[in-house]
């Protein structure tokens, strides 16, 4: 199974992985505490951040490959940032196997104020 195929969650402490066209759960895996699990995908991997540790897991089972405690660095919030890895043929790709409940959901050009585009449904 291909990152592609899956849509990663990060939740309570927890990172589960659904199939991108049902919705149905493929794995799930709890990290560490019950708090908010941030998640990058990069290579085949899975980088996830949560209760002050980082953890990278294999995308396609979500077995923890390695794990970094962050030792004296606190148990707050952690930001990640990788290297983006596809182009836009890849993430259009994507976009169209994840469901939806009223459509992909798209961003039309900035007519508010700078940055800030209008969520559209392709279906309204």
């Amino acid at each position: 199974m291909t990152t592609s195929q899956l849509v990663f969650i990060g939740i309570k402490g927890s990172v589960i992985a659904l199939h991108a066209q049902t919705g149905q759960q493929a794995w799930g895996v709890h990290l560490s505490g019950a708090n908010f699990v941030n998640v990058q995908v990069q290579d085949g991997k899975i980088i996830a951040a949560c209760n002050g540790e980082i953890f990278c897991l294999e995308a396609a089972t979500g077995r923890i490959l390695w794990q970094n405690g962050l030792k004296g660095f606190g148990f707050g919030l952690a930001t990640l940032a990788v290297e983006p890895n596809c182009g836009s043929a890849a993430q259009a790709a994507l976009a169209e196997k994840v469901f939806f409940p009223r459509g992909p959901v798209v961003f039309s050009p900035p007519t508010a104020p700078l940055g800030r585009g209008v969520p559209t449904s392709l279906r309204d």
